[in-house]
């Protein structure tokens, strides 16, 4: 993907060349999706640069969030084989305001969430699991952005696209959800656990590989002393939670619903 991605669009008005996708029905914010007039095998999603920035309360500009989501990316399929079928573009919508536009391979195949659960499609999320498990166990050894939102299957499909001839998994959800710091790599650590026990359930087995990731994880973790009093009390809470969700208590977490909580960028 490297010198591919997250370009300045050399096409003018690009938004002119697309129509609305038949694939958005089975997505919510189905206004978003697009293909490219003639080209079928691509779908595509836009975002504007207000929303972006406000996500970060306007830390960021939004040019250099894509940037940073580019490394992310980009390390996330070469270092961690998460294969992510995408290009960015920067353009504008037909209104004229600047806007990202993420374009992804289509799959032909289904969301994880309800793929069935074959030999084949178990091993292959099993391999997914764990790869995520590393990639975040890698990012708590350090002090360095992390993606935020990779960890539900609902994020993923189980297909082939154009040219393939074996189905596998594809990361196709890549809206720019990217954290830093520990208290959110712990939050996003507790998600991913609570989706993952749910997987796991339907394939019916354990992913004791990414278990044992977290737990070595968890027990290796190093929270920050420059954190404020709230921020190591909330770091505490994740860990806390994270190891009642290993052992299969939830009965904690009826309060924390927030799936994305903003952190700044480095």
């Amino acid at each position: 993907m490297e010198g591919k991605n997250f370009i300045k669009s050399e096409n003018e008005n690009f938004h002119n060349k697309l129509i609305k996708s038949n694939i958005a029905g089975d997505f919510t914010g189905n206004d978003k999706f697009y293909e490219i007039k003639g080209n079928p095998n691509k779908i595509v999603r836009l975002e504007s640069f207000e929303n972006l920035e406000q996500r970060y309360f306007n830390q960021i500009d939004a040019s250099n969030l894509v940037e940073v989501g580019k490394k992310l990316f980009t390390e996330l399929e070469n270092k961690y084989a998460i294969s992510v079928p995408v290009e960015f573009f920067i353009d504008k919508n037909e209104k004229g305001d600047d806007v990202v536009y993420a374009q992804v391979d289509r799959i032909d195949g289904v969301n994880l969430e309800k793929v069935e659960p074959t030999k084949e499609a178990t091993e292959e999320i099993i391999k997914l699991y764990n790869s995520i498990s590393i990639y975040y166990l890698d990012k708590s050894q350090k002090e360095e952005n992390h993606l935020a939102d990779i960890n539900n299957a609902s994020q993923y499909m189980y297909g082939k696209k154009n040219g393939d001839k074996e189905p596998r998994i594809y990361l196709t959800d890549t809206d720019l959800y990217i954290n830093s710091g520990k208290v959110s790599l712990l939050h996003n650590i507790k998600w991913f656990l609570r989706h993952m026990g749910w997987v796991e359930r339907k394939f019916n087995t354990k992913f004791e590989d990414a278990r044992e990731n977290i737990k070595k994880l968890i027990e290796n973790i190093s929270i920050p002393d420059n954190l404020t009093d709230t921020e190591k009390s909330n770091a505490n809470r994740e860990i806390r939670e994270i190891n009642e969700i290993s052992i299969g208590d939830f009965s904690n977490l009826d309060k924390d619903e927030e799936g994305f909580i903003s952190s700044s960028i480095l």
